[in-house]
């Protein structure tokens, strides 16, 4: 984020919700995948709402007019950002308990909000999947082009 323009460069809902997908299909695909130390195999997940952190970016972000300056502009956005604090920024933490030589399995640490989502995407691919196959079969030619 530019403090001296005002311009925030923030995600869509839409975005984030890409990298969440493409962040589980990299786990989906390495606990398919043996690697040097083997799979992850099954994943534990866990949501923690303590998964949370500020981000860069504050909440309200003072726009600059032609009037103000720099110094004036940065003073009062310093003001906002601390009245306002700053927007929160979810993570995830993985742990792998055999990386370090040690028995258990692999957990996955999200956020209540993360795990939400994660959810809807299953959930999204579980009533995508019969579809899918009846897709692939007018691919093939069995039930023309309709679908």
């Amino acid at each position: 984020m530019n403090i001296l323009t005002g311009s925030a460069n923030t995600k869509s809902a839409s975005e984030i919700l890409a990298d969440i997908r493409h962040v589980h299909e990299q786990i989906n695909r390495i606990a398919d995948q043996p690697g040097e130390f083997g799979g992850l195999g099954p994943v534990k997940i866990l949501e923690n709402p303590m998964c949370v952190r500020d981000s860069d970016k504050p909440q309200r972000i003072h726009k600059r007019r032609r009037w103000m300056s720099d110094s004036y502009h940065r003073r009062i956005q310093k003001k906002w950002a601390k009245r306002f604090g700053y927007q929160p920024e979810y993570y995830a933490i993985a742990f792998d308990p055999r990386a370090t030589g040690m028995p258990g399995e692999s957990t996955l640490v999200v956020h209540p909000v993360i795990a939400q989502k994660m959810r809807e995407e299953a959930r999204l691919r579980e009533m995508r999947r019969p579809f899918d196959a009846l897709r692939r079969a007018a691919l093939i030619g069995n039930f023309g082009s309709w679908l």
